[in-house]
C-alpha cells in the first residue's frame, strides 16, 4: 500500500511539475488607433550595450535565433527588414530577463503568533527553476511612440533549457504581430 501511494504521489508531482513549466500566455499591447498598413519596413535597434558575454547581445548565436525567428513571421505579415541606417517604418526593440525561482509549500505554518508548526516532511513539495521573459517593443520611428508591444514568460529547470526555450517564445509572440 505504501508503494502504490508513493507511485500515486510521485504521478501528482510530475503532472503538477509538467502543468508548472508549460507555455506561459502570451501578453500582447497594441495603441489603439495605429494603422500597421502605413508602414513597409523595420530594423532591430542595437545590443551594443551589452556587456561581453551576454547570451543576448548582438551578433549573439541566441540574438540571431531570436531575430530569425521573428523576421520570419514578420516577413509574412508584409513588412521588409532594412539596415537601421535605411530610416525603417518601424525599429524594434526587446530584452531579455531571468530570476531564479525557489517555492516551499507545507514545510511549516503558523498557528500562532511566533508558533510554528513544522509539518510531516513526506507531505511538503519544493521546486526550483529558472524564470525567462521576453519582451519586444515596436516603436514608430517618425514619431518615437510604441505602437506594439508582446511578451512571454517561459519556466525551465535551468537557464541553458530557458535559452533553448527562446525560439519558440518568439515566435508565440509575433504571430500576434499586426499583418500590414
Amino acid at each position: 500500500m505504501i508503494v502504490v501511494n508513493r507511485l500515486i504521489l510521485t504521478a501528482v508531482i510530475l503532472l503538477l511539475a509538467s502543468v508548472a513549466f508549460a507555455a506561459q500566455p502570451v501578453d500582447i499591447r497594441a495603441k489603439a488607433g495605429v494603422d500597421f498598413s502605413k508602414y513597409e519596413t523595420y530594423a532591430w535597434a542595437s545590443h551594443d550595450y551589452l556587456i561581453e558575454g551576454d547570451p543576448l547581445r548582438e551578433g549573439t548565436p541566441l540574438d540571431l535565433e531570436i531575430k530569425a525567428e521573428a523576421d520570419g513571421l514578420i516577413a509574412r505579415k508584409g513588412f521588409e527588414r532594412v539596415e537601421r541606417d535605411a530610416s525603417p517604418d518601424l525599429m524594434i526593440n526587446y530584452v531579455g530577463t531571468g530570476s531564479d525561482t525557489f517555492e516551499s509549500e507545507g514545510l511549516t505554518k503558523e498557528v500562532a503568533k511566533g508558533v510554528k508548526w513544522i509539518g510531516d516532511v513526506n507531505a511538503h513539495s519544493m521546486r526550483s527553476y529558472r524564470e525567462g521573459t521576453l519582451v519586444f517593443e515596436v516603436v514608430d520611428t517618425e514619431s518615437g511612440e510604441m505602437v506594439w508591444s508582446g511578451w512571454v514568460t517561459e519556466l525551465a529547470p535551468d537557464v541553458e533549457k530557458l535559452q533553448a526555450k527562446a525560439g519558440k517564445a518568439t515566435r508565440r509572440v509575433f504571430k500576434h504581430f499586426p499583418s500590414k
